[in-house]
């Protein structure tokens, strides 16, 4: 007797017709938490992959042509244009430590007066990035339990796997 075929199998051509229907534009995917990498019929945890970063850098597109390429659903949260709130920031260093998030290497902590870039301590690095956001180290990738700083495709691959 031959195996039964799968839900994936059964509903593919059916989901892959409603998907391309769907965002065209997206090349038929969906950017929306309720399909976050798998169909809706599967069973499993949904896992709202949350991107944040800066529209314009070129880490941030990098990253975002990994995810696209391998059609792994996000949502994008350019944290200059809309901001980042205290709670947020406050858990990414919590997780990850402040010397971790705030992207000393780049022009804008750079061109601080020494004033300010001397005696830095936790409280002082939330300050400054919620002052300027540009000072958050990108992309900060946000899978729902955990969160993963900067861009390393073997890292991401890891994480998806």
């Amino acid at each position: 007797m031959p195996a039964s075929p799968t839900r994936r199998q059964l509903y593919g051509e059916i989901w892959q017709r409603a998907v391309s229907r769907a965002a065209p534009e997206l090349g038929g995917r969906f950017r929306h938490r309720h399909f976050a990498g798998r169909m809706p019929f599967e069973k499993g945890p949904l896992v709202t992959v949350t991107m944040f970063g800066i529209r314009n850098c070129d880490t941030i597109k990098r990253a975002r042509a990994w995810l696209d390429g391998r059609g792994v659903a996000y949502v994008f949260h350019d944290y200059k244009a809309s901001g980042i709130d205290r709670v947020t920031l406050a858990g990414w260093v919590g997780e990850h430590g402040w010397q971790t998030i705030l992207n000393r290497a780049g022009t804008t902590f750079r061109r601080l007066p020494d004033a300010d870039r001397d005696g830095i301590d936790e409280a002082k690095a939330i300050d400054l990035m919620l002052a300027q956001p540009s000072m958050i180290k990108r992309p900060v990738l946000d899978l729902g339990g955990r969160t993963m700083v900067g861009f390393k495709p073997e890292a991401y691959a890891a994480a998806f796997a």
